[in-house]
């Protein structure tokens, strides 16, 4: 049963799911939390629901891989500002940004926001025990999910919690999920 999203601007209708979790997929803490440079309508409406559930005392749930995935989302998307801003080329690698002060600095900033976000969060833990891995490993085939996606929907699925998510592709899921439509004209 496939389910339809619903979207950020109906909370009253989300209100009714009021024993339920929210668990924030890595594109929606990067929406909230990313560089100013990657502001945009989603973020502006992922915040302003964000912003709804923390006031009205709603559950949000994360998980290890959530900050793995945005630590080096944050850190990568830093190193190719940098690496565009003084006009390197791809001869200036990874590694080596990781070793400059602006790194140093960027990992200060995404300690700090990781802290805030731990604030707001219940954290569970996602071992693999108990988990079906054919299962995700025929999402990804069968849906074209990636990994993380088939392992963040069976995390929903497992605890009952609604995705909020803006990755079109959990949309394959069997789960409830919160995105962001396109902005009204």
């Amino acid at each position: 049963m496939t389910r339809r999203p619903l979207f950020t601007e109906d909370l009253g209708e989300i209100t009714g799911f009021r024993d339920r979790g929210f668990f924030f997929d890595t594109n929606v803490w990067y929406y909230i939390y990313g560089p100013s440079n990657f502001r945009s309508y989603a973020a502006e409406q992922f915040s302003n629901f964000y912003g709804k559930l923390v006031k009205s005392r709603r559950k949000i749930f994360a998980e290890p891989c959530i900050f793995t995935e945005f630590v080096n989302l944050y850190l990568r998307n830093a190193y190719q500002v940098y690496c565009t801003e003084r006009g390197l080329t791809n001869s200036f690698k990874y590694k080596e940004f990781r070793a400059t002060q602006a790194a140093s600095d960027c990992i200060d900033e995404i300690a700090d926001v990781v802290s805030h976000i731990q604030k707001d969060c219940e954290l569970i833990d996602s071992t693999f025990t108990g988990l079906d891995l054919d299962r995700l490993f025929a999402l990804m085939r069968d849906k074209k999910v990636d990994f993380n996606d088939a392992l963040y929907g069976a995390t929903c699925q497992r605890h009952n919690f609604i995705l909020v998510t803006n990755d079109r592709d959990c949309s394959a899921l069997d789960i409830d999920i919160v995105t962001v439509r396109g902005p009204r004209r």
